[in-house]
């Protein structure tokens, strides 16, 4: 019996979804926007690696796909993924030094 269980999401069977229509990363961590001033943003952006500053010029600030940024810098996908997880943590370190963090 449990060998052939499988995980259902807490509203299987009862018609409704536990995710809203049109937005399927609801269960990932999301980042929440916070009014910083452009200066302190800025000085942060300029203590990241230039990789770093590059992948985020790639994806947050141009909007693009993980699979374009990838395209467009000639790297796979996975390294754009981790690439952009740890600028956004040096961002976000960064940010914190200074005080700017909400």
């Amino acid at each position: 019996m449990i060998a052939n269980a499988r995980w259902r999401p807490a509203s299987a069977g009862t018609g409704t979804s536990t995710v809203p229509s049109g937005d399927r990363r609801s269960r990932h961590r999301r980042l929440r926007p916070v009014d910083l001033p452009a200066d302190e943003v800025t000085v942060a952006l300029t203590s990241l690696s230039p990789a770093h500053r590059e992948i985020l010029d790639q994806t947050v600030l141009r909007n693009r796909s993980v699979n374009d940024a990838a395209a467009a810098l000639g790297v796979p996908v996975a390294t754009v993924k981790s690439r952009v997880y740890h600028a956004l943590r040096a961002l976000h370190a960064a940010l914190e030094e200074r005080g700017a963090t909400a």
